[in-house]
Parts: structure tokens; C-alpha cells; sequence
């Protein structure tokens, strides 16, 4: 049987590109500015699902996605609670003095374009259906899953094309990566990325519009709580492959010996 599409960097790339293609058109329609963000994004997410789910089905594979089976709830809270400090103690920090340094953030702060419903609900839908549901899903079944996670994750912040928004991309794009490449539940992804999204919208009125070094008692026990949960994530994680790893070797063994053949 062929593998899943894509099969490596560059036909994921292609995707990509196919999705910004298909908005090219919307700033000739005369639309607001708000509007054309907005159907641009929805536009690229659909196209790259769209596109990955009809070359695998010519291909024979007919993509299923879990939501709700198998929930990890150690790796969803541990990741949820990365998500809330890493967003106070290290994405705002950068946002805010990266974007002012661009001259990309107004004095207010607000970069945001889009409203609620878009940025909380939709948009983790269909970004999660594109690149970890699509790209991250072939790269999966076809390289390493290091690498699939990191060139998904390369992917993810590059439409965000604001480099005070890539970093933080990114980083979410590798966590979310890590997640379903373990779990292969969409439905884990799409959740921390509400949660981050609904966060992200919500850090200038935790910080109240200042500076981070203005807010140093938000400012550095997240920057602390990030490091301390990044460890306690990567240890959990890494006890979690031990033990798959052993359940796998004496299921072999078993199989070895003819105690329990396998049909």
C-alpha cells in the first residue's frame, strides 16, 4: 500500500503553498481588511484538508480522526498548564517587546483582527485539521517523529507571518505535535489549542496593558512555572515511551516463544 501524502518536507510545503494560493485573489474583491484575514484564513486551513484528504483517498487510505477515545488526562493537564505559563512568562514578553521593536503593536496592545467565536473556536478547528490532522499526519507515517514534529511546527509558525507571533507558533506547534503524535487524538490538540487562543486574548488585560518587567510578580513565577511543567511534561512523557516500549518488548517475546501466537 502507498504511503500517506505527504511524504516528506516538501510536498508539505506544497500545501502549504496551495493554501495561500487560494486566498490570493480575496484583496481584489474590495473587502475590509478585517474580512480578507479572516476568509484567508479559513480558506488555507480547508484547502490544505481538502487536499490531503483526496490525494490519500485516490491513494486507498481513508483518513479517520479521533476526538473523543483514549483521553490522556496526565498529558492534557500538564500540557494545559504549559500553555498558561508559557503564555504569561515567555510568548507575552516576546510579543510585547518584539512586536513594539517592529513598530507591529499599537500602544493599546491589540493586534487581534478577528472576533471571538473566530479566534477561540474556528480557528483551532480548522488548524489542527490542517497541520496536525493533514501535515503532521503524513509526515508521521513516513520520517521520524522528531522530525515530523518540528518541520509541522515550522509550518505552523509561518502563517502566522509575524515574527513576534512565529516564536510563540512555534512552540505551541511542537507541544501540539508531541501530543497527538502520542496519543493520535485530535481531540487533545484542538482543546489546548481553544485554550491557547482564548489565553493569548486574554494576557493584556492580565498584565494590564504594562510592560513585562512592570508585572514581575506575574511575569517570573510563570517564567518559573514554564521551566518546572516543561520538565515534569518531558519526564512523564519519557516514563510513558519506557513503559510502551516495555509492554512491546515482552509481547514480542511472548510471540518468540509460541506461548501466544499472533494471527
Amino acid at each position: 500500500m502507498k504511503t500517506l501524502y505527504p511524504r516528506n518536507f516538501w510536498q508539505a510545503l506544497l500545501l502549504l503553498f496551495a493554501g495561500f494560493i487560494s486566498g490570493i485573489f480575496l484583496p481584489f474583491l474590495q473587502l475590509s481588511h478585517h474580512i480578507v484575514v479572516l476568509l484567508t484564513g479559513v480558506l488555507l486551513c480547508t484547502v490544505i484538508w481538502c487536499v490531503f484528504y483526496l490525494i490519500n483517498r485516490k491513494n486507498g487510505h481513508n483518513i479517520k480522526y479521533s476526538f473523543t477515545n483514549e483521553w490522556n488526562s496526565p498529558v492534557l493537564l500538564l500540557s494545559t498548564l504549559f500553555v498558561v505559563a508559557f503564555l504569561l512568562g515567555v510568548d507575552y514578553p516576546i510579543v510585547h517587546y518584539l512586536g513594539h521593536a517592529l513598530g507591529l503593536i499599537k500602544e493599546d496592545g491589540g493586534t487581534m483582527l478577528s472576533p471571538l467565536y473566530v479566534v477561540v473556536f474556528i480557528s483551532p478547528l480548522l488548524e489542527e485539521l490542517a497541520f496536525r490532522g493533514s501535515i503532521l499526519h503524513g509526515l508521521l507515517g513516513n520520517m521520524s517523529r522528531t522530525r515530523a514534529v518540528v518541520l509541522s511546527a515550522a509550518l505552523f509558525a509561518a502563517i502566522h507571518l509575524l515574527p513576534h507571533q512565529m516564536i510563540g507558533a512555534f512552540a505551541f506547534g511542537v507541544l501540539f505535535g508531541i501530543v497527538y503524535s502520542r496519543t493520535r487524538n485530535l481531540g487533545h490538540t484542538i482543546v489546548l489549542h481553544i485554550i491557547a487562543n482564548a489565553m493569548g486574548m486574554c494576557t493584556n488585560h492580565i498584565y494590564g496593558h504594562s510592560a513585562p518587567h512592570n508585572s514581575l510578580h506575574i511575569f517570573l513565577p510563570a517564567l518559573a512555572a514554564t521551566v518546572a511543567i516543561t520538565m515534569l511534561l518531558v519526564k512523564h512523557l519519557h516514563r510513558n515511551q519506557l513503559t510502551t516500549n516495555n509492554i512491546t518488548t515482552k509481547a514480542d517475546r511472548t510471540v518468540d516463544k509460541g506461548a501466544c501466537p499472533l494471527v
